[in-house]
């Protein structure tokens, strides 16, 4: 499958799904990350994404995400793009780590319950890994625009021409 780009030769996917990741994972560390279950001591309550030391972590690498989906949009260099797409795998894969600890770790908690920022953040975290992915697997041929067709040297050659019947008296 080759990477579908833009008329200036910008992978489009990479970006857009870089940018999309990061920005899932800004909106998912302001949403609540714990929320009291029904019926526990801690009922109606919950604690946002930005009151832990996850949650801010989460935001920085998010606003990083986007910060790196325009830099990929923005270079023409091969070889900077796939430096830009394993930084992005590299911070979005260990996001995807510690979103799937930070789950497991509320899970395990008693009265209290999983809030929908912990899923947003994973969710944005793994779009970001597959971004990265395909800011890397983008060839060199899939970034430069097709070269325009080559105008003939040589005008074509006439028809043979074809020999003429005796004329019949």
């Amino acid at each position: 499958m080759q990477q579908q780009t833009g008329i200036s030769g910008r992978p489009r996917w990479a970006v857009a799904l870089t940018g999309l990741g990061g920005l899932l994972m800004v909106i998912g560390a302001i949403l609540p990350f714990v929320t009291g279950s029904a019926g526990g001591p801690f009922e109606g309550q919950s604690l946002g994404g930005l009151d832990t030391p996850d949650g801010k972590l989460y935001l920085g690498v998010g606003i990083g995400l986007i910060v790196f989906a325009f830099l990929i949009w923005a270079t023409r260099s091969p070889a900077l793009r796939k430096i830009l797409g394993v930084l992005v795998i590299l911070a979005s894969g260990f996001m995807v780590y510690a979103g799937i600890v930070d789950i497991s770790d509320v899970r395990d908690q008693a009265e209290v319950d999983i809030g929908i920022g912990l899923y947003i953040v994973l969710v944005g975290s793994i779009i970001g890994v597959v971004g990265g992915v395909l800011s890397l697997i983008a060839t060199r041929s899939t970034l430069e625009a097709p070269p325009p067709p080559a105008e003939a040297s040589m005008p074509p050659p006439p028809p043979p021409e074809l020999p003429s019947e005796p004329s019949s008296p």
